[in-house]
């Protein structure tokens, strides 16, 4: 059964003949087909089949990379000739660029260096009207303080001449009482 499976496989694939036999003639027996004879050459057809497809994936694979390989190398010439045409005139306005660059840069610097005596003048200003601000404000500050302290010592001054007068009237009172009692 399996032998007569095998060569509907093999005649569907194309093949005619098995060994010498036609296909045809093998399934029109009725006897018993030879089970080995028909499996090995189906194993046979099978390996040159799996031998093909490995051929031409490998031939595939090569032609990958001969196309990769040619493709560097067609880049790698289009370059050349590229630097070759316009590689001088690329180096030179590169040059140009930093030439330009450098020459912004210095007359920055040179700009810089001529501000100079200006901002030391205005900075100069700004510290002698900063220091006579500051004079001034440590001219009021002491002025608040000996106001403060005048205040106080007015106030003290007169706390104590207020004592000084009660006690000047207990001893007028004090003398007064002694008078009054020595007339009795």
């Amino acid at each position: 059964m399996r032998a007569r499976e095998v060569l509907q496989e093999l005649k569907s694939r194309g093949t005619d003949k098995v060994g010498k036999d036609r296909i045809t003639e093998l399934e029109r027996r009725e006897e018993d087909l030879d089970y080995d004879t028909i499996m090995n050459f189906y194993q046979k057809v099978l390996r040159k089949e799996k031998e093909e497809v490995e051929v031409k994936k490998n031939k595939k694979v090569n032609d990958v990379e001969i196309w990769a390989r040619a493709l560097k190398e067609e880049e790698a010439t289009a370059m050349k000739e590229y630097c070759d045409k316009h590689g001088q005139n690329q180096m030179e306005n590169i040059r140009k660029a930093i030439e330009e660059k450098h020459a912004k840069e210095l007359n920055t610097k040179r700009a810089l260096e001529s501000a100079k005596g200006a901002f030391q003048s205005y900075k100069k200003q700004l510290m002698d009207q900063r220091i006579k601000t500051h004079q001034e404000q440590q001219h009021e500050f002491a002025k608040k303080q000996g106001q403060k302290a005048k205040e106080e010592i007015v106030e003290e001054a007169q706390k104590q001449l207020q004592i000084i007068m009660v006690r000047r009237m207990n001893e007028a009172a004090a003398e007064e009482r002694r008078k009054r009692d020595l007339a009795k």
